[in-house]
């Protein structure tokens, strides 16, 4: 934890995760082999202030975004 009370928190795959912890600032790795990242996107985008998501060339709903 650090001193303003902020802490770093790996959480499991999948959106139901993401509805527990309500991060702030949310990264998923590796979005283009994750099956649940789309999910996992919606259900944080009203909670999290930041999202980052980050993977190497996929099919997919990342894929998708990055061709658009």
């Amino acid at each position: 934890m650090w001193r303003n009370k902020s802490a770093i928190q790996a959480i499991g795959m999948g959106a139901d995760q993401v509805r527990q912890y309500h991060p702030t600032i949310y990264v998923i790795d590796e979005a283009s082999y994750r099956e649940e990242a789309e999910a996992s996107f919606g259900a944080a985008l009203p909670v999290s202030q930041q999202i980052i998501v980050v993977s190497s060339a996929g099919p997919g709903f990342f894929g998708d975004i990055c061709t658009r």
